[in-house]
């Protein structure tokens, strides 16, 4: 506030985001099977990317006083390949696949650091924070037709996924 002096909330620039994606739909047979595979190979290009880190406040490592931090760090780019396919299987089975793959990069970053207060840590070359390099994600599910004790279908479903390690913040520790 002007009258005080007093700091409301700290504000930050809008990020830009350019986008080039190319990718393809495919819908198919394998095996007489009717199959779907789609890909799509992206790259993002961030300016002024805002990130948030999460901050601990406390001196006394046994509190809990922390606090998301938002900052712009400059510039970053995200460069990946997303592979996905889906088949159904007869008896009402369907099996599906998907799998990213990423390479995230912060440039020309700079943060006040917010562990420790210091101004201009670099974080040239350090991955984007939440962002794991690979994606795994795997299903098979089956319906039944029933008409049996007030039932019409009985669905189940099984789920395997697998995520690459990620880091919390910008800092990647």
């Amino acid at each position: 506030l002007p009258s005080t002096g007093e700091t409301l909330a700290r504000t930050w620039e809008p990020e830009k985001l350019t986008v080039l994606e190319i990718g393809n739909k495919l819908e198919t047979r394998i095996a007489d099977l009717p199959t779907r595979i789609n890909s799509a190979f992206f790259y993002y290009d961030y300016k002024d990317k805002v990130v948030q880190n999460l901050v601990n406040a406390c001196s006394d490592t046994g509190s809990t006083c922390s606090f998301v931090f938002t900052d712009n760090a400059a510039d970053a780019t995200v460069m990946g390949l997303e592979l996905e396919a889906d088949m159904l299987l007869g008896m009402g089975f369907e099996a599906k696949a998907n799998l990213v793959l990423l390479d995230s990069e912060l440039k020309n970053s700079e943060l006040v650091d917010s562990r420790t207060g210091t101004p201009g840590i670099s974080v040239d070359g350090n991955q984007l924070a939440n962002t794991s390099n690979t994606n795994i994600n795997l299903s098979i599910k089956q319906t039944i037709d029933m008409e049996k004790w007030g039932l019409t279908e009985v669905r189940w479903a099984l789920h395997a996924n697998y995520r690459s390690e990620y880091y919390l913040t910008a800092y990647n520790n």
